[in-house]
């Protein structure tokens, strides 16, 4: 994906990705074609997995709250199943940026 978009698009300076485990994909790659991180592309990711610190530069993430987001969840599908209404609003349950090295 690194190679192709890199293609399209040679004047990128930054990538976010989905995950963080394409976010250390795109490093290696970064690595093996000498693109160097964070001068000439910023790489960052989301999930916050913990080999994230220890890639060479160190991944910027996010984190999400993805204990909180199941108890939420859970309380949800048990008011369901219970025949309570849900509010389909939107619950904010917040994010982290853990700035790595490679931003």
């Amino acid at each position: 994906m690194l190679k192709r978009l890199l293609k399209q698009a040679p004047d990128t300076n930054a990538i976010f990705f989905c995950q963080d485990d394409l976010a250390q994909e795109a490093l290696l790659e970064c690595l093996r074609q000498g693109i160097s991180v964070p001068d000439r592309l910023a790489v960052a990711g989301i999930d916050d997995l913990a080999i994230s610190e220890c890639t060479v530069p160190s991944l910027t993430t996010i984190k999400t709250p993805r204990y909180e987001v199941g108890v939420e969840a859970a309380r949800m599908l048990r008011a369901l199943i219970e025949g309570e209404s849900v509010p389909r609003e939107t619950i904010d349950l917040g994010v982290q940026l853990r700035a790595g090295e490679s931003t």
